[in-house]
């Protein structure tokens, strides 16, 4: 969703208001989704919800805290690991190819040309596969070490978090480092449910 201002008539007086929409189909991307937010509302919404995040963390003992970070450590450790056994695995797929292409050029049929081509989109589908699971990967590392440093830096009280309501960046960086993804759903024409991961 991209914000961008949309033109309203009350009672005679026309105004600019901030709204969010999807704007793919402007950019060619298939998308029938016609759903727009008032900005200033989703806005305000995100941020007490953001607020309300930050403030039960610090409600956290320092041994709590410590457990989390633990677990959170432990967590990239495993990833990782998994990381390592894919790159590994890429390494051998690419060899495969590899060889494949040295017995295809020493013979010369029709035949050998379709196994080929069959056998080397079964691996490079393998080989994308691997490579989307690392992207995921390395996304789930970034956000785990980004809740790390929260849980050792932490210091937000409810009077610090209000003054950030008068500094927009600084809202926004907050709420970056909070909040995972939104997403609507629409429930009738005048009702959605906004679903938020953090």
């Amino acid at each position: 969703f991209t914000s961008k201002t949309a033109s309203s008539n009350y009672k005679g007086v026309r105004n600019k208001v901030w709204t969010y929409c999807c704007v793919s189909k402007y950019n060619n991307i298939n998308c029938d989704s016609d759903i727009t937010f008032n900005a200033e509302k989703l806005e305000s919404i995100i941020w007490q919800l953001t607020k309300r995040e930050l403030l039960a963390l610090q409600e956290l003992s320092l041994e709590e805290r410590q457990e989390k970070i633990i677990k959170t450590e432990e967590t990239i450790a495993s990833y990782k690991e998994e990381m390592e056994t894919i790159s590994k695995n890429i390494v051998k797929l690419n060899n495969k190819k590899k060889k494949l292409l040295a017995f295809m050029l020493e013979e010369d049929s029709e035949d050998d040309l379709e196994l080929f081509n069959e056998q080397k989109e079964t691996i490079n589908k393998e080989i994308d596969s691997h490579n989307n699971r690392i992207n995921y990967l390395n996304t789930e590392i970034n956000i785990a070490e980004n809740n790390i440093a929260r849980f050792k830096e932490m210091d937000f009280t409810d009077d610090i978090l209000d003054s950030f309501e008068q500094n927009p960046l600084k809202q926004k960086e907050l709420i970056k480092d909070s909040i995972l993804s939104i997403k609507p759903f629409r429930i009738n024409k005048s009702r959605l449910i906004i679903e938020v991961e953090t």
